[in-house]
């Protein structure tokens, strides 16, 4: 046989240029892999038509139209079995946002390729296409709203599918487990608006190109409506299959078998016999079409779609749609294989490329919720101040950068600017959004005391745009010695938190300066450093150590007392002297940190409760590296991380600034500098209030390049001796353990390793590359790639760490209230009281105490209740009792599209929800 197929080659490169010689020929190779498909059992008929054909070629140095005839006749049973099956061709366009090119040519492209496909359908009656992806109908409405009607039109003919359910065909990893069901919420909600057609109809998650997909996924899509997923990336996997998350929730996908962009020719329908034939079907799916940067279905394929299909030993070649592939799929009753875990993992330097991307991404998740949550308690309030407007379009330019080559950092210089650009537009929705609700909380709040003004103050409207990483537009609003904030924590940890205030233009004397709560009860603060300037005003930066209940707030009021009352402390040099030589060393009750005098590294850690102790017995040490790829891959260093060639510990030469070393007060701290290739870094290691963990602010000057095929230069934070052979990770709503491995590996901000039952844990904001190999622990926190943007990190960059010893019998539920890993800070908002207010000076929005973890508290999409969502993260079903500040009317559990699913008992303001393991829980509450 192996003989015929090789004379079949053979004539191809002689006569294909003939129209009847491609056509017989291809029919012969076609016939071939479907013999091959049942068992070769039409191998013999197709030799003997083989040779007949080779023969008469032969004798006339050609192949006839005749001849070709022949032949087909000759394998009439044949043609009929292959006319039994069919091979569905579905044309799309591939267009990716912002990745070679600005936002721009997105629209240029998207656009162009639109009205192309409409043209080619008034055409070819029988051309179907698809298009995902419901940002690009917004583009389509904003600029040519005329188009979009023919694309409703085609819409409803069944010959344009929309196989968007997303905003964007986002990252799978890196958005939070909320950003991922905000993409289908928000992307079924624009499309229903944009195309008038139903939610429930658009049920396909489509993301060909997307770097693989999380563990959680089926779960979301699942509660999403979605029942079938397509893509093309990931680790090995079936091509038909069913998807399953822990949870249950399954979707049957398809990986596509070929490749996403493609042409419709014969060469490139050989594999569909196989294909049918493995998964007992009769027909199977073709996508094809032009480009990553649009371009769509040609003429050409069309042509031999239309030509194919006429040929005998042929199956059909029609056109068709992904869902109508599915339906037979399920119609077949095929048994198909369960995938579980991740489908992961592909393209690992895209956990770091262009870090400002996935700290603006951070910022934004951390805003978003923040937003979200304060709107949600003024709802409860009966206030209706929430700007939905500027809050819809923060969510749309957050979705939009979670497409696949923008987060992952696979784009160029000016796609990131753009994105950058976006966000600052997100932060600034935001910030108003944020600085506006608690303006409107803290002007309901009564307090006791005189905030009247001083006529020779300057400090009323000081501050403004002043240090906004929290968020807020907050300037002072006060002008006399007795100056009132409010603080909001918006995180699920209660008790003692550290915050920090400005204290604005305050020439009263430091020494009669009090803190007190709403209450009247004495606060613990300090004022750190000296008065700085700014624009004009000045300031005192203060810490402020206070007491706050989960999701809750509180006021507290820095004023004048009687003189010598005072307990503020100023930081100042500590007791270590150069001839020393001693260690060192930051200690509360709770933590002891010890640190090298010469290299600044973190050289012993000891945990007070758990009585852990990390230490150089263990080989334990936390530093700074440098690491250098080998750059191997001359093209796409983005993309793939080459085998590091070289690494260098940034322990040497390291400036130790003993005048900063402040081993006392609420704020102790130590930082360091250290200078290496054309860059430096400044880093301060601080342990505020009674913190069970260290902070660690870093200030990289980075200007190292990445040079194409030599080196692709990285800076790594690293905890030696700290690990162990496995460690945890942070997945869209939940928690993966991963074995140890040589690589990085993605995870949203945290990892926890660690043996006897103690886990190291690190938290670092806004970062995604991780590595646990051998004991030791390290996060990647830039990366200098050469392509496609060759100076993706130069400039100066701000990273938070966090890091500490986990108390044993720590869940990975408890990971998101641990405050080692809160990605958050206590919000505080200067404000004048309002004397005839009666509001209570403290309080919390939101009360529960279980394993349950909080992704979402907001205002329903219907505007008519508050939306609370959780996910389960240790697989254990159970009862959540969940106490709200206000008594509802109602409650009822619902999916991710806020669909009412079954009702709760609600007694009081209490709701008790019943969950099962690994589940995301979403409860909609009627307020009256």
């Amino acid at each position: 046989m192996e003989q015929k197929i090789d004379l079949l080659s053979e004539m191809k490169s002689k006569y294909s240029a003939l129209s009847h010689g491609k056509r017989i020929l291809s029919e012969l190779e076609y016939a071939y892999a479907f013999s091959a498909s049942e068992g070769h059992l039409y191998d013999e008929e197709i030799n003997k038509a083989v040779l007949m054909l080779d023969k008469l070629s032969q004798m006339q140095g050609t192949i006839l139209a005749k001849d070709a005839q022949a032949i087909e006749a000759e394998l009439h049973d044949l043609s009929v079995e292959l006319k039994k099956t069919t091979i569905i061709c579905l044309g799309h366009a591939h267009i990716d946002l912002d990745w070679l090119w600005g936002y721009d040519e997105t629209v240029a492209s998207a656009l162009a390729t639109f009205r192309t496909m409409l043209d080619l359908m008034k055409e070819f009656p029988d051309f179907v296409f698809a298009q995902s992806q419901a940002a690009l109908y917004e583009i389509v409405n904003k600029y040519d709203p005329e188009m979009l009607q023919e694309i409703k039109e085609r819409v409803k003919e069944g010959r344009w599918e929309v196989t968007a359910a997303s905003y964007v065909e986002s990252d799978d990893n890196m958005p939070s487990g909320e950003g991922l069901a905000r993409q289908i919420l928000y992307g079924k909600k624009d499309l229903a608006r944009l195309l008038d057609i139903s939610p429930a109809s658009l049920d396909l998650y489509f993301v060909p190109d997307t770097f693989g997909h999380a563990e959680t996924l089926p779960t979301i899509l699942a509660s999403s409506g979605i029942r079938y997923m397509y893509h093309c990336r990931g680790k090995i996997v079936p091509d038909l299959y069913y998807f399953k998350s822990r949870s249950g929730s399954e979707v049957l996908t398809l990986r596509e078998p070929a490749w996403y962009n493609s042409e419709i020719n014969p060469e490139s329908l050989l594999i569909y016999p196989a294909l049918m034939s493995k998964y007992g079907l009769n027909a199977f799916i073709k996508l094809y079409g032009v480009g990553d940067h649009g371009g769509g279905a040609t003429r050409r394929d069309l042509e031999n779609m239309k030509e194919m299909d006429k040929w005998p030993l042929y199956p059909h070649i029609q056109g068709g749609t992904l869902h109508k592939f599915f339906s037979l799929v399920e119609k077949s009753r095929t048994h198909l294989e369960t995938i579980t875990g991740e489908i992961n993992k592909i393209f690992p330097g895209c956990y770091t490329s262009q870090s400002a991307l996935k700290e603006a991404n951070a910022r934004g998740e951390k805003d978003l919720f923040e937003a979200e949550m304060l709107s949600a308690m003024d709802f409860v309030n009966g206030q209706k101040s929430i700007r939905k407007d500027l809050l819809d379009e923060a969510w749309r330019i957050h979705l939009f950068n979670h497409f696949h080559d923008i987060l992952p950092g696979s784009c160029i210089h000016p796609s990131k600017e753009y994105a950058l650009g976006q966000s600052q537009i997100r932060n600034a929705d935001l910030s108003l959004i944020k600085t506006s609700l608690l303006s409107h909380l803290a002007s309901n709040i009564h307090l006791e005391g005189d905030f009247s003004s001083d006529r020779n103050s300057v400090s009323q409207g000081a501050g403004v745009g002043f240090m906004s990483k929290e968020g807020l537009m907050g300037a002072e609003s006060s002008s006399g010695p007795n100056r009132a904030f409010l603080l909001f924590n918006p995180s699920g940890m209660e008790g003692e938190r550290v915050c920090k205030v400005q204290l604005w233009d305050y020439f009263y004397p430091l020494d009669c300066l009090i803190a007190e709560d709403g209450t009247g009860h004495k606060i613990p603060f300090e004022i750190i450093g000296n008065q700085q300037d700014y624009f004009g005003h000045r300031f005192y930066e203060v810490a402020i150590e206070a007491s706050f209940k989960a999701y809750g707030y509180k006021t507290v009021i820095l004023k004048q007392g009687k003189k010598g009352a005072s307990s503020y402390s100023q930081a100042g040099p500590g007791w270590w002297r150069e001839e020393e030589k001693r260690n060192f060393v930051l200690e509360n009750s709770a933590l002891k940190a010890t640190f090298s005098p010469v290299s600044g590294a973190l050289i012993a850690l000891f945990d007070k409760k758990s009585q852990k102790l990390l230490d150089a017995s263990q080989g334990f040490s936390a530093f700074f590296q440098t690491e250098a790829e080998s750059g191997d891959d001359k093209r796409m260093s983005a993309w793939i991380m080459s085998p590091s060639a070289r690494t260098v510990s940034l322990t040497t030469n390291v400036q130790v600034e003993s005048e900063s070393y402040k081993p006392s007060g609420i704020v102790k701290r130590l930082t360091s500098s250290v200078s290496f290739g054309s860059s430096k870094l400044a880093f301060t290691y601080s342990l505020n209030g009674e913190d069970a963990f260290l902070t660690l602010d870093c200030r990289v000057d980075f200007n190292e390049k990445g040079i194409s095929g030599q080196s692709v230069p990285s800076l790594r934070y690293v905890i030696k001796g700290a690990g162990s052979d496995e460690g945890i990770y942070k997945i869209p709503f939940g928690f993966i353990t991963r074995k140890a491995e040589d690589g990085d590996v993605c995870s949203q901000g945290l990892m926890a390793s660690g043996e006897d039952n103690n886990l190291f844990g690190l938290w670092a904001q806004g970062k995604y590359g991780f590595r646990l190999i051998n004991k030791e622990m390290s996060v990647n926190l830039l990366r200098a790639t050469s392509d496609p943007d060759p100076y993706p990190e130069t400039g100066v960059h701000e990273i938070r760490l966090r890091l500490g010893i986990l108390p044993k019998g720590t869940k990975p539920s408890d990971f998101s209230l641990a405050p080692i890993f809160q990605n958050s800070e206590v919000l505080a908002l200067p404000f004048l009281p309002n004397k005839d207010a009666k509001g209570e000076s403290e309080g919390s929005i939101l009360d529960m105490d279980g394993s349950l973890v909080l992704s979402s508290y907001k205002v329903s999409e219907d505007r008519k209740g508050i939306l609370i969502r959780f996910s389960e993260t240790e697989g254990k079903k159970g009862n959540e009792m969940v106490k709200l500040p206000f008594i509802p009317k109602a409650a009822y559990l619902c999916d991710l599209e806020e669909s009412i699913k079954e009702f709760l008992t609600v007694k009081d303001n209490l709701i008790n929800i019943s969950y099962e393991a690994y589940n995301i829980i979403s409860v909609y509450i009627k307020k009256d």
